[in-house]
């Protein structure tokens, strides 16, 4: 242990940027996100989460860069909703509801960073956002998934990306049917 950043709340998540030089941690009691330059060990800038659109305090519980280093999402537990930080201004820029009545958990980006996969947990779905225009463009049913997805991973394959649901001990086998080939139909699901 080199040294120590105290931040406040209740830091339970964290996310490094590729270039490796920031650090976002989560702070789920304190609705907030730090971002702590990695080089001084010293935060540089605290954001506090907008109130989510089912009225609730924010409640940060999952994060995930983009790996062209652009924008951070953050799951709002108790919103059902993605806080979308672009890394250039470190504010929020658009809150994307994702599931119907599902806690949004862990999440994926896709290697060229175009989608962000976030399980649903209570409605069993996992919806996909578009990190162009920050919208739901389609949403794969438990059928597809199996039930309660609790994280998602995106396999960093060149030609198809799979998704894998998983809740303690369970893990659901990688599914083919929400392959899709790059290049062509991105995202689109046929």
């Amino acid at each position: 242990v080199d040294g120590n950043v105290t931040t406040g709340g209740d830091p339970n998540i964290l996310a490094i940027t590729p270039d490796g030089a920031r650090l976002y941690e989560g702070n789920y009691t304190a609705g907030t996100v730090v971002d702590i330059a990695i080089a001084t060990d010293t935060i540089t800038k605290t954001l506090s989460l907008p109130k989510g659109q089912l009225g609730s305090a924010p409640a940060p519980n999952a994060l995930a860069l983009t790996p062209d280093d652009c924008q951070l999402y953050v799951n709002d537990y108790e919103n059902n909703q993605l806080d979308v930080i672009g890394l250039s201004t470190d504010t929020v820029t658009a809150t994307p509801i994702v599931g119907a009545t599902g806690d949004p958990f862990g999440m994926s980006v896709t290697p060229d960073s175009a989608y962000v996969y976030s399980p649903n947990y209570y409605d069993s779905t996992v919806s996909v956002v578009s990190t162009a225009t920050n919208t739901v463009t389609a949403t794969v049913a438990t059928a597809q998934i199996g039930s309660n997805p609790y994280a998602v991973l995106v396999t960093p394959v060149r030609y198809w990306y799979e998704l894998q649901a998983g809740h303690g001990v369970w893990r659901s086998s990688a599914s083919t049917a929400v392959s899709t080939t790059l290049g062509w139909n991105q995202g689109g699901w046929q």
